[in-house]
């Protein structure tokens, strides 16, 4: 009749599995989504629709939710913030475009780099940053960075610290880069 409750990280899990223990997480916990900021700056290749919708069909979240992620706690989501911090999840519209993620199809991308002018191969350079926040972020840059190439994207990762990340916000700096959360 005694109820132990731990918490742990996802590489825990398989293992708490193993010895019969029962896993509980909230379902948004961990939503994986993209960031792009400053995209009505001048020069910011994410200005362009077609260039965000490359990047979204480019990237298999699903695989990265079950392999990253281990599956646990993950709730697709399709906008920019996760529904349990979002006001505009009591739209119903705004809900139905929401609910489900952009699908991982790497030929759509293709097409959407196609019109936003890239030739094949040739696609625009951009960043993947992330600042070690969380543990699994380093390797989920690792994971997108060739999904993206794969698709003609120039994807360079790099690790910049919160401070420096504010810093080229601020500045007007922090374009033609992808963060996630």
């Amino acid at each position: 009749g005694q109820v132990d409750i731990i918490s742990g990280a996802r590489d825990l899990v398989k293992q708490a599995k193993k010895i019969g223990a029962t896993i509980l997480s909230k379902p948004d916990a961990n939503t994986i989504g993209l960031y792009i900021f400053q995209a009505d700056y001048p020069g910011n290749v994410f200005a362009n629709r077609d260039v965000r919708l490359a990047a979204n069909y480019a990237i298999d979240h699903k695989l990265i939710g079950e392999t990253i992620f281990s599956g646990v706690g993950i709730r697709p989501w399709g906008c920019t913030w996760p529904p349990a911090t979002e006001i505009s999840t009591t739209n119903p519209r705004y809900l139905k475009a929401c609910q489900t993620p952009r699908p991982y199809d790497p030929e759509r991308a293709k097409k959407h780099l196609a019109a936003a002018g890239y030739k094949p191969g040739k696609g625009p350079t951009i960043n993947i940053e992330y600042s070690a926040s969380y543990p699994e972020e380093g390797a989920l840059a690792e994971a997108m960075q060739p999904m993206l190439k794969a698709v003609g994207f120039n994807a360079k990762v790099e690790r910049v610290d919160r401070a420096e990340r504010n810093r080229r916000r601020w500045s007007g700096k922090h374009i033609n880069t992808l963060l996630f959360f």
